[in-house]
């Protein structure tokens, strides 16, 4: 029985590491959409948001630091909160979107500026290509209609 749990304790963690690094988590994603729109400060909706992930309990440290930073910007990290921030770089078991998040945390001055936005959008699930529209037949013009017309009408 120890053996199993052994078993079971090295396994989690190493699935866990098997996670591709380029897949953020709900959270991160949810976090980067946040800063995508946010303006100086968090919007009620957006703050709550960020109180479920800084609190939740399936999620990691790292996720939960970078939200309890966010939750007290205002046009920036507050400085009592960039300990956290660079807690997740410095933590060599973060996750790629945890760390990409935290570096464009320490850079997001007031809102997300170009270069930010495509960082923050390459955190976001691809968005579906819009299905290209079906052609339609090129119309005939009156004239082939008629000569067409005129042509079988002869044979």
């Amino acid at each position: 029985m120890k053996l199993k749990a052994l078993i079971l304790s090295l396994l989690i963690p190493m699935s866990l590491a098997l996670q591709p690094a380029s897949a953020a988590s709900v959270a991160i994603q949810q976090m980067a959409e946040i800063l995508l729109n946010m303006e100086n400060t968090p919007t009620p909706a957006q703050h709550e948001v960020l109180r479920q992930i800084a609190d939740g309990t399936n999620v990691t440290a790292n996720e939960q630091a970078l939200a309890k930073a966010m939750l007290n910007m205002n046009g920036s990290v507050k400085a009592e909160d960039k300990d956290l921030v660079w807690g997740v770089l410095r933590d060599v078991g973060a996750f790629e979107g945890e760390k990409e998040l935290a570096k464009v945390l320490n850079q997001f001055d007031t809102n997300a500026n170009p270069g930010l936005r495509k960082r923050l959008q390459k955190l976001l699930p691809p968005q579906p290509k819009p299905e290209p529209a079906a052609e339609a037949p090129p119309e005939q013009s009156s004239e082939q209609a008629s000569g067409e017309a005129t042509d079988t009408a002869a044979q």
